[in-house]
């Protein structure tokens, strides 16, 4: 097998798993609550359209802060912070939302954070 083959084949492999084909994945919305020293943001949750194959391949992504090629998940949170919200310090975020997109283009929710909901709900 000739080197330069096998290093185009590898590098095809690879990057198909890792960034995937858009076209043959799904679109999950997930979002996300920002917190700083264990404080939450209750007002400023972050949304981010992630293509995954399925539930199982999204939480790996979540896990293994892996979206796009040239750029994590934990650095599109930030720069959708820096942009729309501006100055807010923030240590951790968490998932607490994902919907997925049917043919209308609309997101359903397929998970949610029940304890972070129930803990964080207001009874007034």
């Amino acid at each position: 097998m000739d080197d330069d083959w096998w290093c185009i084949y590898l590098w095809r492999s690879i990057s198909i798993c890792i960034y995937g084909q858009k076209e043959e994945m799904k679109k999950f919305l997930v979002t996300f609550v920002l917190s700083d020293n264990g404080k939450y943001y209750h007002d400023d949750h972050v949304g981010l359209d992630i293509y995954a194959e399925n539930m199982d391949d999204l939480a790996m992504n979540l896990d293994n802060d892996i979206d796009m090629p040239d750029e994590s998940i934990s650095d599109r949170i930030i720069r959708t912070v820096e942009e729309n919200i501006g100055g807010l310090q923030f240590d951790t975020y968490t998932p607490i939302a994902i919907g997925e997109y049917n043919e209308d283009g609309q997101a359903m929710i397929v998970w949610e954070d029940a304890e972070y909901r129930f803990d964080n709900e207001s009874t007034h």
